[in-house]
């Protein structure tokens, strides 16, 4: 029996469905319980003392000064909660949201390693993964982490793509900002990044080519610059930090 074309689904509109499906697994269920100890309670006092105390840079748990992680992934819990109210929806609408970025930005470089095919697949496979899922609903610094850690690889490949690194200047740019921002959000955890990088460019015996792009240094200096941005003047400014 011939379907009348009217009543196909088109391969279109099978993606529009599957994400929105996705959208609605990700963000229905992230404001129907209460908040987890210690981390999640932890994690939403300091965001939302920024936001009553309007002092955004020295985080403070319970009147305390914290400084045992840098402030990006506060930053997002006090948008959150900013936009979508005090309770537990606007605490984790944030980190779901950027669990899908993660998800949608791990199958773009899939596809540019291998094809778009390869790449749905590979959003689809992260997405559906049990701890990247649960993490996309729980209010830590991970889930931030991963999203700058995919774009460090992301830019890192898009950067040596076409064989001709001088090309791709400012996908160098991009990863110091990927990795700055990585940094703002969980510190020294982002270090692990490097390792592999090394590891690819050897691997494509790009490495000593890859070293004298002038973008590549200035990625570095973005990077340290970012990562420096809090830093710095909190050592500064509070004796023993």
């Amino acid at each position: 029996m011939t379907v009348p074309a009217r009543f196909r689904v088109t391969a279109a509109w099978r993606s529009r469905l599957a994400v929105t499906a996705l959208l609605f697994l990700t963000l229905a269920f992230v404001g129907s319980r209460g908040l987890s100890m210690p981390d999640e309670g932890r994690n939403v006092d300091i965001a939302r003392s920024m936001l009553e105390s309007g002092d955004f840079w020295r985080p403070r748990l319970v009147g305390n000064l914290y400084l045992d992680k840098p402030p990006l992934h506060f930053w997002t819990l006090a948008a959150g909660m900013a936009v979508f109210g005090q309770n537990e929806w606007g605490a984790r609408i944030p980190h779901a949201l950027l669990y899908l970025a993660t998800a949608f930005l791990l199958g773009a470089l899939a596809a540019r390693m291998w094809d778009a095919s390869t790449g749905k697949t590979t959003t689809w496979v992260y997405a559906l993964m049990l701890g990247p899922f649960a993490a996309g609903s729980v209010v830590t610094p991970d889930t931030p982490l991963a999203l700058f850690i995919v774009a460090t690889f992301y830019g890192t490949w898009r950067a040596c793509e076409n064989g001709n690194p001088r090309e791709n200047s400012a996908w160098w740019l991009f990863v110091g900002v990927a990795v700055g921002l990585a940094f703002l959000t969980k510190g020294p955890a982002v270090l692990m990044i490097g390792p592999s990088i090394v590891v690819f460019l050897l691997a494509r015996k790009r490495l000593f080519s890859t070293l004298a792009v002038p973008a590549l240094w200035g990625g570095v200096f973005l990077a340290l610059a970012l990562g420096a941005s809090w830093y710095v003047p909190i050592c500064r400014a509070l004796p023993g930090a």
